[in-house]
């Protein structure tokens, strides 16, 4: 591996390390949670169920897996921030091929 190769590692994981530090706050929009949230866990249930746990529903019902995922790779939502909205859509992406490394 060159130094420039792993400089650029090292620039993309403090990246993610900044996204990762971004707390949850109590009057955020659901979408951002979950992009939050999926960076933390990386686990569709898992988001589903924190987002249920908030209290949060969809159409009158809990949410599912397939809604998270549906949030994820929308192109058309907004979130504060994209570059998390990046690094989650890629890391999903990822995930989605079989792959469970990111980095």
């Amino acid at each position: 591996m060159k130094i420039e190769d792993l400089d650029k590692k090292i620039k993309e994981l403090n990246k993610f390390k900044k996204l990762l530090k971004m707390e949850i706050t109590e009057f955020e929009d659901v979408e951002n949670i979950i992009f939050k949230k999926y960076l933390e866990c990386e686990r569709v249930a898992s988001v589903a169920k924190f987002i249920n746990d908030l209290g949060y529903r969809i159409n009158n019902r809990k949410y599912i897996a397939n809604d998270i995922s549906d949030v994820i790779t929308d192109k058309d939502i907004v979130i504060n921030s994209k570059d998390l909205k990046l690094v989650v859509y890629k890391i999903f992406q990822s995930h989605k091929k079989g792959k469970r490394v990111f980095l």
